[in-house]
């Protein structure tokens, strides 16, 4: 079972609203489509795309949120930039597939003895410290209140509750301490959140049983009783503002997402309120008129 620090997908509304592989593929399937389409992108093409999308929508929405984004208070995964976590799910994504892993909600037919859980140490470590940071990659940004910080984390370990105990060798708890940039601290706080995702359901590890699996979910998120909820749009509004995006990017780039399977030429629009975050409700492209 292996945590890792990068999301596993990008919101569904982006990939129904773009009709990317995958927007209508059974669930089993549709990361599988929509993985194998974001990973054949460059990093600059994905900018180019989630640029001109972010250019369509106005200050306050330009980022479309995954539903574990907001109880996790983890960056949107469309963000190129600070931190550039679309370009982290570029490069993971391809792997997960290589090694054809089980993630749980999302690729349920990988292998069973490897499986990955998308982790943030940074929802853990914020439930102790507040909004205290304790690294910087910078290490002109190391400071002595960011040391300290990492101290007080690591004595938190063993006084964890949910009937859990942390050894910490001696070693490993000054390597924690002697890492600024946190990713040796990061690394144990994605083991706990392994762990009690799987003390919770040593099958699904906790992952809410209606998230989608195009998005996923952060493990050991709360989502019982939070109140999360997915980003949706109306099907009228979407059609405008998908034409808009698309004529925004260049004509290669649009031939481009053709090849790679995106629908960029129009397509039989729902009619009404329906939502496009809903994928039974997607229909086959079709020539523009």
């Amino acid at each position: 079972v292996g945590a890792i620090v990068m999301p596993f997908g990008v919101s569904r509304l982006i990939t129904d609203f773009l009709r990317w592989p995958g927007f209508d593929a059974p669930a089993e399937s549709a990361w599988d489509a929509w993985a194998g389409f974001y990973t054949s992108l460059t990093r600059p093409e994905i900018r180019e795309v989630f640029k001109a999308w972010c250019d369509a929508h106005p200050p306050g929405q330009k980022f479309a949120h995954r539903a574990c984004d907001r109880p996790a208070k983890s960056s949107p995964s469309m963000k190129w930039v600070n931190p550039p976590v679309a370009y982290m799910l570029h490069a993971g994504a391809a792997l997960l597939q290589r090694l054809d892993v089980r993630l749980p909600g999302m690729r349920p037919n990988g292998r069973a003895d490897r499986v990955a859980l998308e982790a943030y140490p940074g929802f853990m470590a914020r439930q102790w410290l507040q909004a205290k940071s304790y690294k910087h990659d910078d290490a002109r940004m190391q400071s002595a209140a960011r040391d300290e910080q990492r101290r007080h984390l690591i004595d938190r370990l063993s006084q964890l509750a949910d009937g859990l105990t942390v050894h910490v060798h001696p070693d490993i708890a000054q390597a924690m301490q002697a890492d600024g940039k946190g990713d040796a601290l990061d690394a144990v706080l994605c083991i706990l959140q392994a762990v009690l995702g799987w003390m919770r359901d040593p099958v699904a590890f906790d992952q809410p049983p209606g998230a989608d699996p195009l998005e996923g979910w952060i493990v050991n998120v709360p989502w019982r009783d939070s109140g999360w909820s997915v980003d949706t749009m109306e099907s009228g509004a979407a059609a405008a503002l998908r034409k808009r995006i698309y004529a925004a990017v260049s004509e290669p780039m649009r031939q481009r997402l053709a090849l790679l399977g995106a629908c960029v030429t129009g397509h039989a629009e729902t009619q009404g309120a329906d939502s496009i975050q809903d994928p039974s409700k997607g229909s086959a492209c079709q020539p523009a008129d």
